[in-house]
């Protein structure tokens, strides 16, 4: 899948079709502090391949994942794409930034990078049902399948899985666990709230 540039407006051109192509280069980790806690990031040329809570019990798998497709294993160290991630986090928990500008390249299969790609569609201050989700990839009875390639998504916060919520009402389950998942719906709508009445 070629790399897309992740907007939390819902603008990226992530495919959701193709698998994507290895980058060059080094493959960079870093770890990043947030108020959530803190989170690790890796990425090489293609693009940002993993944002994950660093307790997250997922991020293992998710790294040896990358390594396997990539074929390097990652080096303790920042690149541009890192270096970029790190400063628009700070921005975004400080209520400054609703968008991002990093280039992304998840690994996954196309069913995921479908779910992935269209996760992108929603955006800040906006939820969406499962069921909703599922009916917009053309696959209304796949609630199920849907909520799998979202509990995969290797790059929360910029591809919005925090977004997808239950109907019956509650949080529904999150990667970084259900309490960060209300601070990030809490952050976004107060930061979209502002930004709506600054530019009126």
């Amino acid at each position: 899948m070629a790399a897309g540039s992740a907007g939390l407006s819902g603008k990226a051109a992530v495919s959701p079709l193709l698998v994507p192509a290895p980058g060059r280069g080094s493959l960079c980790e870093q770890e990043i502090d947030t108020p959530l806690g803190t989170m690790v990031g890796i990425a090489d040329s293609a693009g940002l391949r993993l944002l994950q809570f660093a307790d997250a019990s997922k991020l293992p798998a998710q790294r040896v994942r990358i390594v396997r497709w990539v074929g390097l294993s990652p080096k303790p160290r920042p690149n541009k794409q890192l270096k970029a991630l790190e400063t628009q986090l700070a921005e975004y928990f400080a209520g400054k930034r609703l968008r991002f500008s990093i280039a992304i390249a998840p690994i996954g299969t196309s069913w995921q990078l479908s779910v992935w790609h269209r996760l992108l569609h929603y955006g800040p201050g906006k939820t969406v049902f499962y069921k909703d989700l599922a009916r917009s990839l053309g696959r209304p009875q796949a609630a199920r399948a849907v909520g799998s390639a979202v509990g995969a998504n290797p790059i929360p916060i910029l591809v919005p899985c925090h977004r997808v919520v239950p109907q019956a009402g509650s949080l529904g389950g999150y990667t970084g666990r259900p309490w960060r998942k209300q601070r990030l719906l809490s952050l976004e709508t107060a930061a979209d709230h502002t930004e709506s009445t600054t530019e009126e």
